[in-house]
């Protein structure tokens, strides 16, 4: 997925700026993974991410399979795509 790193960073900035300070690292974590991992792309309804630590792979939208998810902390799976969606909203 290839980002224009400007106004991604605008985008970022501006989740942070809704979001309780609580999730703050889990937007940064969600950025950096976007930032850094080749294995991401847009499917329907949201992401699908192979992890470059475990191989899983995640289908990340409304739900995600991984841990943090089925315990129901935050995700930076879903963070992510949630991240991309206002990415594109803002063209």
């Amino acid at each position: 997925m290839e980002l224009n790193i400007t106004k991604f960073k605008r985008t970022v900035e501006a989740a942070k700026a809704r979001a309780p300070k609580s999730y703050h690292s889990h937007i940064d974590a969600a950025a950096q993974m976007l930032m850094e991992n080749p294995f991401i792309e847009e499917v329907p309804g949201g992401l699908r991410i192979l992890s470059e630590t475990t191989s899983a792979v995640y289908y990340a939208g409304l739900t995600c399979q991984c841990a943090a998810f089925k315990f129901g902390k935050p995700c930076r799976h879903r963070t992510a795509a949630r991240l991309v969606r206002r990415y594109k909203e803002n063209v």
